[in-house]
């Protein structure tokens, strides 16, 4: 190959990589894909939800200081994470024979409070569930991070069913709203519910 086509071959991947670059960073939101109690999820960085400022920075998982209500109502506080990797999310602290477990089945609720106030998980099924925001369509988060939340479910008023963040779950939710509906048959379910909720 002469130096002129090595220089050309190189120049061509310079201006691809710079393509797939600006391609990426115009991008509103980002694929990742998570386990969650349902199986395999593929979330998006909510950047285009408009519920709330994510920064692009993906999922965020911190520890917190978490109050664990137990069933007997007893209740303890721990520092720690809630993992989401399992399909039963649990919360584990201490090490090797003083390591404990609680998954969500054991608990009436878990809670801390941050900036945004008192968080509050409820259990439901193998997650503990977050009030992202509420409205016509409120949205629930798996994790406590409110400034990068995991939205996976979502509730119609305020006794509605809570559902997973289906396609079909949020047509049915939407459906009096043409708007809505064309944008959650188009795969954009957070913003189809935002524009339900501002009906």
């Amino acid at each position: 190959m002469t130096t002129c086509r090595i220089l050309k071959s190189i120049s061509a991947c310079f201006l691809f990589s710079i393509f797939l670059l600006l391609k990426g960073t115009a991008q509103s939101s980002t694929p990742m894909t998570i386990k969650t109690p349902w199986g395999n999820r593929t979330i998006w960085t909510p950047n285009a939800t408009g519920f709330h400022t994510y920064h692009n920075q993906g999922f965020v998982n911190r520890k917190h200081n978490f109050t664990i209500v137990l069933l007997n109502d007893s209740s303890f506080q721990v520092r720690a994470k809630i993992n989401i990797e399992d399909s039963i999310n649990s919360i584990k602290w201490g090490k090797g024979e003083e390591q404990h477990i609680v998954v969500p089945s054991q608990t009436k609720e878990i809670y801390r409070t941050s900036i945004y106030g008192k968080l509050r998980g409820i259990p439901r099924d193998s997650c503990w569930l977050f009030l992202v925001k509420e409205g016509k369509v409120s949205t629930y988060s798996i994790s406590s991070e409110m400034d990068n939340p995991l939205i996976n479910y979502i509730q119609k008023g305020e006794s509605g069913e809570i559902l997973p963040l289906l396609p079909i779950n949020v047509e049915n939710m939407v459906n009096d709203n043409k708007k809505a509906l064309a944008l959650a048959k188009k795969g954009k379910l957070l913003r189809a519910i935002e524009m339900y909720n501002l009906q």
